[in-house]
């Protein structure tokens, strides 16, 4: 794979991807809201069930939380802190992995729990089989209205799976797929000599372009 390949894979995709999260939604109430940027995994508030066959969840490049294979059979979660949903009628789950060798891949999974990590149930399963950069979106309204909750990013294996996580984010708003139909601009200009700096517009979008936002 070429190193455009590779990057485009590892930074442009998910940046792609995570725009549905970008947005701040009128009346939104944000439980968690992790990306990662903080160079330690895990971040302040989060902890690591590590079995020791590994060095287990790591930190890459300032951008994700990853796991990658070793030898033997490895069990490690990555542990938010303790969430609180108690107050909300719904509950959402906004997260973007990127996988690795995905063909390779044992368990990729999310878990819940409600009495402290001594027992986990999963909510997800990663079904990837293909490399590539993909949305999570999970609902949790099952468990709107308690308190004392923990959500673990479960790690199994010991095949060539590496598993990238990005911008977790937990509310109270369903996932909502970007319009069909893009903006298009108010005008048009001839492509035939276009030249735009961008410096005497004072942030405004000239009006030959016009953006196209995939958040709420």
């Amino acid at each position: 794979m070429t190193l455009l390949a590779t990057l485009m894979r590892r930074f442009l995709l998910p940046l792609l991807s995570s725009a549905s999260l970008l947005g701040s939604v009128v009346g939104q109430t944000v439980v968690l809201d992790e990306q990662f940027r903080s160079c330690v995994v895990p971040p302040v508030g989060w902890t690591e069930v590590n079995n020791g066959i590994t060095s287990g969840w790591e930190d890459d490049l300032c951008e994700f939380a990853f796991h990658e294979y070793g030898f033997g059979a490895i069990d490690n979660q990555l542990v938010t802190p303790v969430l609180d949903f108690s107050g909300l009628s719904q509950v959402w789950l906004h997260a973007v992995e990127v996988q690795e060798f995905a063909i390779d891949t044992d368990r990729n999974a999310i878990e819940i729990s409600t009495d402290g990590g001594v027992t986990w149930s999963d909510v997800w399963v990663s079904t990837q089989t293909v490399d590539g950069t993909y949305a999570i979106e999970v609902d949790l309204s099952a468990y709107a209205g308690l308190s004392g909750i923990q959500l673990a990013f479960d790690y199994e294996g010991d095949n060539g799976n590496r598993w990238f996580i990005d911008r977790v984010l937990v509310d109270d708003q369903p996932f909502t797929p970007p319009p069909h139909w893009p903006n298009l601009p108010t005008s048009f200009v001839s492509v035939d000599g276009l030249f735009e700096t961008f410096d005497l517009l004072g942030g405004v979008v000239p009006p030959h372009m016009a953006t196209n936002s995939l958040d709420f």
